[in-house]
């Protein structure tokens, strides 16, 4: 049996780091130890001298002091140990922990430097380190009898007294809450102990005191509340509901969109928080029809709005141009939609597609692959092309908006620029990146 154990790591901002070491649980059998693994004192611990593989199983009735033998024939060393003194493998214990971050390392006064030394020296160098294992142990155990809906329970209180009184920083909460709302089971917690809506409304802007001191540190919060709630309701259809559910008089997709929509770019802060909006906002539209066809009705959600404050940020562009391409896409690959029957799920389908696929997001992406002043990195490229592949049947079909052929143009221009730029791809990689904009063309055709 082997029992697992982790070194502990709180760093600042109350997130936290493990690095992986092994205690052994020694049973009558034989087991084989890992380059990390320690054992107790008084074990029976034989070494395959070819391979310098170590084995450990409880001593036999019989065994009463410390020996060592080699087997002629298989080449082990066996000893046992008998020592009251706890057997340590402080060369591994010295690797484990210097695999620490240095703050962490630092915190502990640093760790002894492994090098050639005096018996004396050496004693100190192993008392040193078995110190800093032992309190990493029981750093271990405590955080093993923390109560996490506690932990939530306090992150939601914070957040409660902020609203209240909008006067402290709150953004080290925020990335504690993160981080533990990536885990579903915390996600549902938090949602059921009635945080969401707290966390919802730290989108607003009318929810922080605002003014020429403290401007900066709304948008770091609303930074953290969007990138938390993108985080807790990723790719997980038992959340969809979420994210159109009633706060006061407007949603969490309502206020997300609102601040993507912001687009003052001379604030370093101010892109940041559009860039966590959008990845709210996908995490919220991907794979979640309920958010989907709400953001298709809202009459809310002015489309030429949304894509023309992007235009100067080319981060945005590309995701926003890929949550198009994936959310068309998906349409077309769902063949069957629980509890909808095939009548129902093709009115919603239709609704969908012409929503993403739209005057406004057909001419958004025409104009990425053809204006001359357009991103030319690969993967901006990458994503513009397979988007316009996924919008193609409903956007250019027949030529509708008569655009088709300058677009056919901007991606040939595309791939002759790929292939005249020698040097810059391997053959496997410049081969798929042709086979890329070869779908999109045949798409077009």
């Amino acid at each position: 049996m082997i029992k697992s154990t982790l070194l502990l790591c709180c760093c600042a901002a109350a997130a936290v780091t493990f690095v992986q070491a092994r205690e052994i649980e020694a049973t009558q059998e034989w087991q084989l130890l890992g380059d990390n693994d320690t054992i107790a004192a008084g074990m029976h611990v034989r070494m395959d001298m070819t391979t310098g593989e170590k084995w450990v199983k409880l001593p036999d009735e019989q065994d009463t002091s410390a020996v060592a033998t080699i087997d002629a024939e298989t080449g082990m060393v066996e000893t046992s140990q008998t020592s009251d003194k706890p057997s340590y493998d402080y060369d591994m214990m010295h690797r484990t922990l210097s695999k620490l971050p240095q703050e962490e390392q630092d915190r502990f006064g640093g760790l002894p430097r492994k090098e050639t030394m005096s018996p004396e020296a050496r004693k100190i160098f192993e008392e040193r380190l078995a110190a800093i294992w032992k309190q990493r142990q029981q750093e271990l155990l405590e955080l093993e009898t923390i109560d996490l809906p506690e932990v939530l329970k306090m992150r939601i209180r914070d957040i409660r007294d902020y609203l209240q009184d909008p006067i402290k920083d709150l953004v080290e909460v925020l990335e504690d809450l993160e981080y533990h709302l990536s885990d579903i089971d915390m996600a549902r917690d938090f949602h059921t102990l009635g945080g969401w809506p707290l966390l919802v409304s730290l989108l607003r802007d009318d929810a922080h005191a605002v003014n020429a001191t403290n401007v900066t540190n709304k948008l770091r919060i609303q930074r953290y509340a969007a990138w938390a709630i993108g985080t807790m309701v990723k790719n997980t259809g038992e959340f969809a509901s979420y994210a159109v559910e009633s706060v006061g008089q407007h949603n969490a997709m309502d206020l997300t969109m609102a601040l993507l929509r912001q687009s003052n770019n001379d604030n370093d802060e101010q892109l940041r928080l559009r860039e966590k909006a959008m990845y709210a906002l996908g995490s919220m539209l991907r794979g979640n029809r309920l958010a989907q066809l709400q953001f298709c009705n809202a009459n809310t959600h002015d489309m030429h709005e949304l894509l023309a404050s992007t235009s100067d940020h080319p981060k945005l562009m590309q995701r926003l141009l890929a949550l198009a391409g994936d959310i068309v896409s998906d349409v077309a690959w769902d063949q069957e939609v629980e509890g909808l029957s095939a009548q129902q799920k093709q009115s919603q389908d239709s609704l969908i597609t012409q929503c993403f696929a739209s005057r406004e997001w057909c001419d958004f992406a025409h104009r990425m692959m053809t204006m001359p002043q357009a991103p030319t990195s690969t993967p901006f490229v990458v994503t513009a092309l397979q988007t316009t592949k996924a919008l193609a049947p409903y956007c250019w079909k027949e030529d509708k908006f008569a655009k088709k052929q300058t677009l056919l143009d901007g991606i040939l221009n595309i791939r002759a620029r790929w292939g005249a730029d020698t040097g810059a791809f391997d053959d496997e990689y410049l081969e798929e990146l042709n086979g890329i904009a070869d779908g999109a063309v045949a798409a077009l055709q």
